[in-house]
């Protein structure tokens, strides 16, 4: 019989559980090709041999936003190391000037923001539409990790496993 006590504790551990990375199949990143803001078209396979992180936002996520603040950061300071950040709005395309106002607003590089209007990658890496979500695909395009959601002070996790896989000589 479960008392009140074991509920609660249950319940806390099943939240920070899914604050935690999700498990990631060692699985190869599927291709995609979208239009960036700058309107020219990104394919996945344009960054082989780079590390590279997807970040799934949209313009209505508070959390997105705070996290894109250091997505940013770590691009611009690690990009010369071989990261490429990529911002993977899931908004309609009826959102697309919202996306492009707002990144332009933020001084962020409108190369890095690709707008997703048919779902394709999102329906290859974000099937539940979950933002914000990211994605570390290794140099080979393999898939690392996989955090869901944002909570203050996660960018240093996120931070660390780019680091990790910068490192390596693969």
């Amino acid at each position: 019989m479960w008392n009140r006590r074991d509920l609660v504790l249950t319940a806390a551990g099943a939240l920070a559980a899914a604050a935690l990375p999700l498990p990631a199949a060692a699985a190869t990143a599927s291709n995609f090709s979208l239009r960036n803001l700058a309107g020219k078209e990104v394919n996945l396979t344009d960054y082989e041999g780079r590390v590279v992180l997807l970040s799934f936002w949209a313009t209505w996520c508070g959390p997105c936003k705070v996290e894109m603040k250091h997505l940013h950061e770590y691009h611009t300071e690690l990009a010369e190391k071989g990261l490429t950040v990529l911002f993977i709005s899931i908004d309609d395309a009826r959102a697309a000037m919202a996306v492009k106002q707002y990144v332009k607003k933020q001084g962020y590089d409108e190369a890095q923001f690709l707008l997703d209007p048919q779902s394709e990658a999102v329906a290859l890496f974000n099937a539940k539409k979950t933002v914000p979500l990211s994605v570390l695909i290794d140099k080979k395009r393999e898939i690392v990790k996989t955090w869901e959601g944002f909570n203050p002070g996660e960018e240093v996790a996120v931070k660390e496993a780019i680091l990790a896989e910068l490192a390596k000589n693969t």
